[in-house]
């Protein structure tokens, strides 16, 4: 069952886990995991000084972050993967197929985000 929501971008130092963080305290107490990773991340580093400033603010503790690099598994698992740019959507879409239809980059998901119809109450 997919459940989770991948934040993609370059090295996994600063976007991308700034994006897991903020979304991890946007999205709190859903049933739904976040996480992050680089396309050409080195394993392991720790998030770059100024983006973990950024994410403690969110009141998580970004010291015990790591970065990890961008594998097919991770793709195939998450129910919406949002990358940083084009090249990064094209990279995940050629490591994992099928998750085209459930790849995005950042604007293009905010752009149908902002298109879509608000969510009512009553059957159609």
């Amino acid at each position: 069952m997919l459940t989770g929501v991948l934040f993609v971008c370059h090295a996994n130092l600063c976007r991308s886990p700034m994006a897991e963080y903020t979304a991890r305290r946007l999205l709190a107490g859903r049933p739904l995991t976040v996480a992050s990773a680089g396309t050409d991340a080195v394993e392991g580093l720790e998030m770059h000084p100024y983006a973990a400033e950024i994410a403690a603010e969110t009141g998580a503790e970004p010291t015990e972050f790591r970065s990890r690099r961008l594998i097919p598994a991770h793709l195939t698992e998450a129910v919406l993967v949002l990358t940083a740019t084009r090249r990064q959507r094209s990279l995940c879409t050629s490591l994992a197929p099928a998750a085209l239809h459930r790849t995005f980059t950042v604007r293009q998901f905010g752009r149908l985000a902002a298109a879509a119809e608000p969510a009512t109450d009553e059957p159609d």
